[in-house]
């Protein structure tokens, strides 16, 4: 490509400037790819005067554009020789000061431009820029200032200037932004930062234009030197010129364009941020934000003819970067204030735009546009909040007001953004302007001169506020006691210099203590309670006395508790309570908390988010505004009479009660489950923050629900809430969570109530809740001193509940009978084991014999048909499946529950009628076998407490003891009811062994090896205990339990023969030969094997259908005998080396040797001999 005037490009002053950025040298082009003019046939400008018509362009009188003080002079001459010389700041400084003399500005720019014609080489030139542009979207590093000079020049002259400008200054200046600064030459960046301040100059010129021109009147008609003719521009392509204009100015305030990026990895690819600072600086030192904010101000209400947001946004950030510092314009207060307004009424318009935006406009917008608007015009308003106050509430009352605007839209996005702007604003005004306490109280401190009132200390500006972002301490000072208190009340001490240490002390306590904050090198914050030191406070010179590390919540302002004791002072570490809101007086009840209440509640913000149109998203993001609103709840503490606040009194506008019962309905009202499970979420996470008053009513309104009066069914609405206040996943099936939640004792008094109505309700068995609910209630329940008062409540209304149960014969629903059993035992378990065994104790045993009777009821109940299990059939996912209700498990359950109550009274004991008539009502196998575990279970003391069967819970849906309770239980009976229940009931014949399984042999062993161990010996060698093995053996329908019954009858049989010989060879007195004789007459095996072949025979005989195997197991009880093992074929040898030989004299008869072999017979060789 060859430049316009003939010659190559290249370096220098005619170099070609590429979109990207190119090397010294390069000659190559960027093709951006098809452009508007590759296909024109003539230049864009084309000249319609002779060559020869045209004035020199030495002749023609030169606009100086800008100042002196922008270094920038435009030279005449051909467009070859047109060059700019341009003198650029050395410092940022420098350059701001220049900027800064607005006066000088304001008469510089009062200098009206001469109106003249511009020459054939301007059209040229703007023509040769046009091409590049339009070809291949580059441009000549002079042309770009050059073309920019003329335009700005002849902008109100002539109408081909216009045009280019409005044409071509936007991707001139785009080119040029995209230049990297450390990739070209100084020539380069002088004509980069020339162009930008030539574009400023005609963005500028155009806004006063706009505004001079109320009337919209077309520039160009008025200037009658113009030579094309052409159609005047109507308002609208005028707006839409003010429109592309802007987005230039957005352009050259963008801080991300490569020309200002700056990198801190590196300096050699950062940009120049400075120049865009002196930009700014300079369009303000012009007023160009005055004129901007006229211009905008006019079409505020436009959704057409208002610049883009993102263009606005770029404005914003640069109006933000505008506003004066403290230190600027100190001297000048009035053009301080002055520019101030500009920027104020530039983020005004802005608002008004927002505010009028139309739904179908702002849907249209992305939320991240919209999110970074509101964000800058916060922090240009965040800066002047020392200086504008009045304007910057303001604009939290807009913030309010669009915010409502969204959340009120039909827009579902619009809503959703809506709620995260209010978000924003309560974090806004809880930590950003939320004012510091007044002052604090200090109390509790082991150095007693620490503890008092601390007043605040730090800065305030002149309307009473505090300033900032200021440091944050409060001060007080000791007061000094008079002598005659220091001298009777302090005892005289002297240290090792000999000086008088309550003088020390005296001179200690004149000092001030100081509350205050401290950067550590860490960059942590921490508070210290120190003397602080008076040349250097805040360093270690500072007499600490006490301090809190801080986490990042707690910097803020100085935390109540968790102080540590430093080493100069004593334990404990003080409290701190707050008081008061460091305020105008007459301002405590109107600070941004409150403003922000007001308008919630004005507006029923909270009806807005629980009516009819209720959606989880949206109730999800207004958990934080009501948990606000509770907090609003006692945020106030009254005035002194002498205050008289502006407007409303403390706690004027908060969460109330119709909220409340609002939001309960709405779960009542089981539209959708997710939004219901929200709010649940949301009740539970505000209850604790609710004044007592409130909390209590809303417990007490979800309890109503269950009222038996009420028709419809909301139990697993009001157990949700309650899993939900458990911290329970119910969908997960999680035990109650970690997180307790505190509440007051009258708070926890209800909460208590409400739970046990649940767990007491017929149908909350059903539930799959039931445990999590139990175990939160354990938790509650175990809390003091109120626990122990609703523990005897509890209890009261089991009792009760089980007279009730007794007092009715029939129709009665065993499935709540046997709950409000197990819920006995659940209080109980809940007890200190010292109180659980008193409430049993109490009235001789009341509890435990009305528990007794109970299952008396129970058994009669189903021995005479009365008992009726109702079931209610459900599918819904809140209950469990239902099945048929199991008997057997509901008496193992109970007997399980007598088992513990009758065990930690360690007094209270069952008699022999107990057992009885609790044996007679049971007639089912299973159910007898059920009684002989519980009775081999409480025949002795247990370390810990267990299951004494297979839990309830296991194949059923009635929900037994959740939890083991390891504590020791004591024996149910004495050593004489269990020789009576292990004679006249485990040895019955009554007993049915065809039926009965393992665990009944397993507590038979357990009552026989618990006798045999003490002392009662006959009780198990002989009479019914050994009939009953014999019956067991031949009568057992269970295999296991035949094998198990024979091992132990030889095993007793063995161990009386051995006892008989130890006796003979000691010593034979009366009682061993009687003992000896009577076994020999009455127990003996060999008769008694003998007995039962000639019972089985018969029975054979009369082809009774069990005889077969009764003699099939006498065969293996006669082979285990004489010595073979069962089922191995193998035999005991050792008896085979006995000699009837070596008992001679001994040995008169068969009988006489029987005697002398193990288990009467012992053998192969003694069994063929006999």
């Amino acid at each position: 490509m060859t430049n316009p005037n003939g010659g190559p490009t290249g370096i220098g002053t005619e170099d070609e400037l590429h979109p990207h950025p190119i090397g010294n040298g390069s000659t190559s082009t960027t093709n951006q790819g098809p452009s508007q003019g590759q296909n024109q046939q003539h230049p864009p400008f084309a000249l319609d005067l002779d060559v020869d018509d045209i004035p020199p362009l030495d002749s023609l009188p030169i606009a100086i554009v800008g100042n002196e003080n922008d270094n920038v002079n435009v030279i005449p001459g051909s467009s070859t020789s047109n060059n700019v010389n341009v003198n650029v700041p050395q410092n940022q400084s420098q350059t701001q000061s220049q900027v800064s003399d607005l006066t000088m500005v304001q008469q510089e720019e009062e200098e009206e431009a001469v109106v003249s014609i511009p020459s054939q080489m301007t059209f040229q030139l703007w023509n040769e820029v046009a091409i590049g542009i339009d070809r291949n979207q580059t441009v000549i590093w002079k042309n770009a200032v050059d073309s920019l000079d003329d335009g700005l020049r002849y902008l109100q002259s002539s109408t081909e200037a216009r045009t280019f400008v409005e044409k071509y200054m936007k991707p001139v200046i785009s080119i040029l932004l995209e230049q990297h600064p450390q990739k070209i030459g100084m020539m380069e960046r002088n004509c980069v930062e020339d162009s930008l301040r030539l574009a400023l100059s005609i963005i500028e010129t155009e806004l006063k234009l706009k505004i001079q021109n109320t009337g919209h009147t077309d520039i160009s008609t008025s200037a009658s030197t113009t030579t094309t003719t052409t159609s005047p521009p109507t308002e609208e392509q005028q707006l839409e010129t003010y429109i592309a204009i802007l987005d230039v100015l957005a352009m050259i305030f963008n801080k991300k364009k490569v020309y200002y990026k700056s990198n801190k990895m590196s300096s050699w690819n950062s940009g120049l941020p400075e120049v865009r600072n002196n930009l700014v600086m300079k369009f303000k030192a012009k007023r160009g934000f005055y004129f901007l904010a006229q211009y905008l101000h006019t079409q505020a209400s436009s959704m057409t003819y208002f610049p883009p947001l993102e263009t606005m946004r770029q404005l914003l950030i640069a109006a933000c970067d505008a506003v004066p510092s403290k230190k600027e314009y100190a001297d000048k207060p009035q053009l301080r204030k002055m520019i101030e307004s500009d920027l104020i009424h530039v983020c005004k318009a802005v608002m008004a735009h927002l505010t009028s935006a139309t739904e179908d406009y702002l849907k249209k917008q992305s939320n991240d546009v919209l999110n970074d608007l509101r964000t800058s015009l916060q922090r240009v308003f965040d800066k002047l909040m020392d200086s504008r106050r009045e304007e910057t509430l303001e604009f939290y009352e807009f913030s309010r007001t669009f915010a409502l605007k969204l959340i009120t839209s039909q827009s579902l996005p619009l809503k959703l953004y809506g709620w995260d702007n209010i978000g924003e604003m309560i974090e806004s005004a809880q930590f950003d302007y939320k004012p510091p306490p007044k002052y604090y109280v200090v109390k509790k401190a082991g150095t007693e001169f620490v503890n008092g009132v601390y007043n605040f200390a730090g800065d305030l500006t002149s309307d009473g506020y505090v300033v900032p972002n200021g440091d944050i301490s409060y001060e007080r000072v000791v007061p000094v006691p008079s002598a005659t208190t220091s001298t009777t009340t302090t005892s005289t001490s002297t240290n090792k210099d000999g000086n008088n240490n309550n003088n020390a002390d005296l001179k200690a306590k004149e000092k001030k203590i100081t509350l205050f904050r401290c950067t550590m090198r860490s960059q942590q914050k921490w508070w210290f309670l120190s003397e602080a030191d008076e040349q250097l406070p805040g360093t270690d010179k500072d007499i600490d006395y006490y301090q809190h590390k801080s986490k990042k919540d707690e910097e803020a302002e100085p935390p109540s508790a968790g102080w540590t004791t430093c080493r100069e002072a004593s334990d404990p570490p003080p409290i701190l309570e707050p008081k008061g809101v460091m305020v105008p007086p007459g301002q405590e009840y109107n600070t941004m908390e409150h403003q922000l209440a007001k308008w919630a509640i004005t507006n029923q913000i909270v009806e807005l988010v629980l009516g009819n149109s209720i959606h989880r998203e949206i109730v999800a993001r207004s958990i934080p505004l009501i948990r606000f609103l509770a907090s609003m709840c006692t945020k106030d503490d009254p005035l002194d009479d002498s205050i008289q606040p502006n407007e409303v009194g403390p706690n004027a506008y908060c969460l109330q009660a119709s909220h409340l019962t609002l939001a309960w309905n709405t779960c009542k009202s089981k539209l959708d489950a997710a939004v219901s499970s929200e709010v649940y979420q949301l009740l539970v996470s505000i209850l604790p923050k609710l004044p007592t008053s409130l909390a209590i009513q809303l417990l007490t309104t979800v309890q109503q629900s269950l009222d038996d009066s009420n028709p419809k069914d909301y139990l697993f609405e009001v157990a949700e809430f309650c899993s939900t206040l458990a911290g329970g996943n119910a969908d997960s099936g999680s035990d109650v969570g970690n997180n307790c939640i505190y509440f007051e004792d009258e708070v926890r008094d209800v909460v208590l109530k409400l739970l046990w109505a649940v767990l007491t309700h017929p149908e909350a068995h059903l539930l799959k809740w039931y445990n999590i609910l139990k175990n939160f209630v354990t938790q509650e329940l175990r809390i003091e001193p109120m626990g122990a008062r609703q523990r005897e409540a509890f209890l009261e209304y089991c009792k009760r509940s089980l007279l009730d149960n007794l007092s009715q014969s029939s129709h009665i629903d065993e499935s709540i009978a046997l709950r409000m059993v197990t819920l006995t035992q659940f209080v109980l378990e809940a007890c200190p084991l010292e109180q659980s065994a008193q409430l049993v104790f109490e009235n001789r045993g009341e509890l435990a014999n009305l528990l007794f009777k109970e299952l008396i009821s129970y058994l009669t109940r189903r021995s005479n048909g009365d008992s009726m299990a109702l079931s209610i059939k459900r599918t819904a996912s809140n209950l469990t499946n239902n099945v048929d209700f199991k008997h057997n498990a509901a008496l193992i359950e109970r007997l399980n529950i007598i088992r513990y109550v009758y065990g930690i009274s360690g007094t209270v004991e069952m008699s022999t009628d107990q057992l009885d008539t609790l044996w007679k009502l049971c007639h089912m196998s299973e159910d007898h076998e059920a009684v002989m575990v519980f009775l081999a279970s409480a025949s002795s003391n247990d370390t810990i407490h267990g299951s004494t069967g297979p839990s309830l819970g296991d194949n059923a849906t009635y929900i037994g003891p959740t939890n083991q309770v390891h504590q020791p239980l004591t024996a149910s009976y004495s050593d004489e009811v269990r020789v009576y229940a292990f004679q006249s009931l485990f040895c019955s014949n009554d007993v049915d062994w065809e039926n009965l399984g393992l665990k009944a042999y397993t507590s038979f062993q357990i009552l026989f090896k618990s006798l045999k161990k003490s002392l009662r010996a006959s009780v198990t060698s002989h009479g019914v205990a050994l009939d009953a093995l014999w019956r067991i053996c031949l009568e057992a329908g269970n295999n296991d339990v035949a094998t198990q019954a024979m091992k132990d009858l030889l095993h007793v049989y063995s161990t009386i023969s051995a006892t008989k010989r130890q006796n003979e060879a000691a010593a034979k007195n009366a009682w061993s030969q009687k003992s000896t004789e009577e076994f020999s007459t009455t127990e003996s095996f060999a008769k008694r094997i003998y007995a039962c072949l000639q019972q089985v025979k018969q029975g054979l005989l009369n082809g009774t259908k069990l005889s077969r195997r009764s003699a099939e197991r006498c065969v293996r009880i006669l082979n285990a005998a004489i010595g073979h093992a069962a089922g191995s074929g193998k035999a005991t040898t050792h008896a085979v080396h006995f000699k009837p030989a070596s008992c001679k004299g001994l040995i008169n008869k068969v009988e006489d040797i029987v005697q002398f072999i193990p288990h009467g017979l012992r053998g192969q060789d003694c069994y063929r001999t006999i």
